[in-house]
């Protein structure tokens, strides 16, 4: 008979792991352990999940915008919060946080996921977010 496994504790230090915004991956899909992937790959495949979901239950997307933040907690458990909401939803795990967020945030003209991986980084997955000149940017381009 198989050993049980160890169950799932937390790191060392209750604190919560550093979360960085990948500058480089703020266009990404998913986290991902691996900074050596196509971004652009990511960002499309996402695209492809999304259209698919649509297509498979015959949703149009009219629902004004939101933002949802999956992440783990100090106990390692996955969570999905809309940004707004005073409490997060739990999730088994990464993949059910990510498929509860994706499937709340179907129906909108736009969105934007932020995603936390297994080590803590976070990237960005977006829909028809408007991009956000700074201001010294925007005085530049109209002067």
């Amino acid at each position: 008979m198989p050993e049980p496994s160890e169950p799932r504790t937390p790191a060392a230090s209750s604190a919560r792991p550093h979360m960085a915004f990948d500058t480089a991956g703020a266009a990404t899909a998913n986290a991902n352990d691996d900074p050596a992937d196509d971004s652009v790959g990511k960002q499309s495949d996402a695209h492809a999940v999304m259209e698919d979901l649509r297509a498979a239950l015959g949703v149009v997307p009219v629902a004004p915008p939101a933002t949802y933040r999956i992440y783990m907690d100090d106990t390692g458990g996955w969570q999905s919060q809309r940004e707004g909401d005073a409490t997060a939803c739990s999730h088994a795990d990464r993949d059910a946080a990510l498929m509860a967020a994706r499937l709340a945030v179907i129906r909108c003209t736009a969105y934007r996921l932020f995603l936390q991986d297994m080590m803590g980084r976070v990237v960005c997955e977006s829909y028809n977010w408007p991009s956000t000149a700074s201001p010294s940017h925007a005085s530049k381009a109209a002067g």
